[in-house]
């Protein structure tokens, strides 16, 4: 069972519900990528391992494995008990691990996303929340962005 959600943990995750959609449009609107609504259906193989498959190993690794190692590890929490030394050190390995496939600036984009995914971890005690969540995050980035 989850545990009570407060009005803030309600709030952030509303905020990032909505926050996500705007980052595409606006992503969309800067790059101009060519748009084919229905590609995921001529490629669904490759739709589903970048948006579930993916997401679910890196959750895994990082947010079920790694995080919770270096919560053990760490007490020390900033901007008012919501972020975790183990998350931020957790996030910035995240975002340095993207270097591999991705530019600095996406790289260093995927910073926050992982920030949040960190803290629904340490908020709920599971990785599925993170996991639901970063599942959310790739699907309407590859969907409307995937030519860039």
């Amino acid at each position: 069972m989850l545990p009570e959600l407060t009005r803030v943990d309600r709030f952030i995750l509303v905020a990032a519900v909505v926050a996500a959609p705007l980052f595409w449009l606006m992503a969309f609107l800067y790059w101009q990528p060519p748009f084919d609504p229905g590609w995921p259906f001529d490629d669904l193989r490759r739709f589903l391992f970048l948006v579930v498959f993916v997401p679910a190993i890196e959750e895994l690794c990082f947010r079920g494995v790694l995080q919770p190692y270096l919560l053990s590890k760490t007490t020390k929490t900033f901007c008012r008990q919501y972020i975790s030394l183990a998350n931020l050190l957790t996030s910035a390995l995240f975002a340095a691990m993207h270097l591999l496939q991705h530019s600095l600036l996406w790289s260093i984009a995927t910073f926050i996303p992982s920030l949040l995914f960190g803290w629904l971890r340490e908020r709920t005690g599971r990785t599925w929340p993170a996991a639901a969540m970063h599942v959310y995050f790739n699907f309407g980035f590859f969907y409307f962005l995937d030519a860039l």
